[in-house]
C-alpha cells in the first residue's frame, strides 16, 4: 500500500494547480490501495483552513477523501470523531489528539488549553479532559 501526503490530497481538493490536480486524480484512479494517516489529514485540515476553507466545507472535503473506495485510513474512527467535534466547533487538532488518546486506552487527558477542555466537556468526548491546575498571568 502506498500512503499519501497532504499535498496530494490538497491538489485533488483545491484544484488550484491544474496539472497537479490531474496527476492526483489520475493517481487515485489507479486500481491499487492507498493509505492516509490521521496526521496527514490533520495537516490537510490546517492547509485548507489556511486557504480560508470553513468547517462545513472542510467536513465535506474530508468526507469525500475518506469515501474514496481505494483509500485506507488506519485512524478512521479517530478522524471521524475529530471531524464531528470540529463541525460542532472544536479545533480539529485538539479533537484528533483526544480521539487517538481514547483509542489508545487513555483514562484521562490533561491540557493547559481551557478552550479545548470546555469543548471536550460540552461535547461529552472521551477520555475526560482535565485542565492543568495553574493560572497564567493576565
Amino acid at each position: 500500500m502506498i500512503f499519501l501526503d497532504s499535498s496530494v490530497l490538497a491538489r485533488l481538493i483545491l484544484q488550484d494547480e491544474p496539472a497537479a490536480h490531474a496527476a492526483a486524480r489520475d493517481l487515485l484512479r489507479q486500481p491499487r490501495r492507498f493509505g492516509v494517516t490521521g496526521t496527514v489529514l490533520l495537516e490537510l485540515v490546517w492547509l485548507l483552513q489556511g486557504k480560508g476553507i470553513g468547517p462545513s466545507d472542510l467536513s465535506r472535503a474530508l468526507g469525500a477523501i475518506l469515501a474514496l473506495p481505494n483509500l485506507h485510513c488506519p485512524d478512521i474512527e479517530a478522524v471521524w470523531t475529530a471531524q464531528m467535534a470540529h463541525t460542532a466547533g472544536m479545533d480539529f487538532a485538539d479533537a484528533l489528539h483526544l480521539a487517538i488518546s481514547a483509542e489508545a486506552g487513555a483514562t484521562g487527558f490533561v491540557t493547559a488549553d481551557p478552550q479545548m477542555a470546555r469543548h471536550a466537556q460540552r461535547l461529552g468526548l472521551q477520555p475526560p479532559v482535565v485542565l492543568l491546575g495553574y493560572h497564567p498571568a493576565p
